[in-house]
Protein backbone atom coordinates (compact mmCIF):
# COMPACT_ATOMS: atom_id res chain seq x y z
CA UNK A 1 0.00 0.00 0.00
CA UNK A 2 1.31 2.66 -1.07
CA UNK A 3 1.25 6.20 1.02
CA UNK A 4 0.31 9.63 -0.76
CA UNK A 5 1.86 12.79 0.31
CA UNK A 6 -0.05 16.15 -0.28
CA UNK A 7 1.48 18.21 -3.26
CA UNK A 8 1.26 21.85 -2.99
CA UNK A 9 1.14 24.65 -5.12
CA UNK A 10 1.59 27.68 -2.82
CA UNK A 11 2.96 29.06 0.48
CA UNK A 12 0.70 30.03 2.87
CA UNK A 13 -2.02 29.38 0.34
CA UNK A 14 -1.81 32.56 -1.27
CA UNK A 15 1.73 33.00 -2.68
CA UNK A 16 3.38 31.45 -5.24
CA UNK A 17 5.41 28.45 -3.90
CA UNK A 18 8.93 29.71 -5.58
CA UNK A 19 8.53 33.36 -4.09
CA UNK A 20 7.54 32.00 -0.61
CA UNK A 21 10.35 29.69 -0.76
CA UNK A 22 12.49 33.08 -0.83
CA UNK A 23 10.66 34.94 1.38
CA UNK A 24 11.21 32.01 4.36
CA UNK A 25 15.37 31.31 3.22
CA UNK A 26 16.07 35.04 3.63
CA UNK A 27 14.04 35.44 6.42
CA UNK A 28 15.61 33.12 7.88
CA UNK A 29 19.31 33.63 6.62
CA UNK A 30 18.87 37.27 8.21
CA UNK A 31 17.82 35.56 11.68
CA UNK A 32 21.00 33.37 11.47
CA UNK A 33 23.04 36.65 11.00
CA UNK A 34 21.36 38.08 13.58
CA UNK A 35 22.69 34.73 15.81
CA UNK A 36 25.75 34.35 14.20
CA UNK A 37 26.47 38.14 15.12
CA UNK A 38 25.39 37.59 18.86
CA UNK A 39 27.85 34.51 19.31
CA UNK A 40 30.96 37.13 18.06
CA UNK A 41 29.81 39.23 20.75
CA UNK A 42 29.85 36.87 23.26
CA UNK A 43 33.16 35.30 22.12
CA UNK A 44 34.78 38.81 22.32
CA UNK A 45 33.22 39.20 25.74
CA UNK A 46 35.01 35.92 26.90
CA UNK A 47 38.05 36.93 25.47
CA UNK A 48 37.96 39.86 27.40
CA UNK A 49 36.70 38.42 30.65
CA UNK A 50 39.33 35.62 30.66
CA UNK A 51 41.82 38.65 30.77
CA UNK A 52 40.84 39.24 34.17
CA UNK A 53 42.08 37.40 36.92
CA UNK A 54 38.97 37.79 38.57
CA UNK A 55 36.47 36.84 35.81
CA UNK A 56 38.65 34.21 33.74
CA UNK A 57 36.44 31.09 34.65
CA UNK A 58 33.58 33.07 33.51
CA UNK A 59 35.22 34.23 30.77
CA UNK A 60 36.50 30.86 29.69
CA UNK A 61 33.20 29.51 29.93
CA UNK A 62 31.80 32.00 27.31
CA UNK A 63 34.38 31.63 25.06
CA UNK A 64 33.28 27.89 25.00
CA UNK A 65 30.10 28.37 24.51
CA UNK A 66 30.32 30.71 22.15
CA UNK A 67 32.75 28.72 20.15
CA UNK A 68 30.24 25.87 20.00
CA UNK A 69 27.70 28.39 18.81
CA UNK A 70 30.00 29.39 15.56
CA UNK A 71 30.51 25.87 15.32
CA UNK A 72 26.75 25.23 15.36
CA UNK A 73 25.83 28.15 13.80
CA UNK A 74 28.40 28.79 10.49
CA UNK A 75 27.24 25.22 8.90
CA UNK A 76 23.55 26.24 8.92
CA UNK A 77 24.46 29.59 7.75
CA UNK A 78 26.14 27.92 4.70
CA UNK A 79 24.07 25.82 3.42
CA UNK A 80 21.01 28.49 3.54
CA UNK A 81 22.82 30.39 1.17
CA UNK A 82 23.34 27.25 -0.64
CA UNK A 83 19.13 26.15 -0.38
CA UNK A 84 18.54 30.48 -1.36
CA UNK A 85 20.88 29.81 -4.60
CA UNK A 86 19.36 26.53 -5.30
CA UNK A 87 15.96 28.23 -5.71
CA UNK A 88 17.23 30.71 -7.74
CA UNK A 89 18.82 28.92 -10.36
CA UNK A 90 15.92 26.48 -10.45
CA UNK A 91 13.86 28.62 -12.74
Amino acid sequence: MALKLPVFNSCCFCIDLRIGSLIIGYVQLVTQGITLAFALILLVAGITLAGDPEQRENGYILVVFSILMLCLLIPIYCFTIFLIYGIHIVY
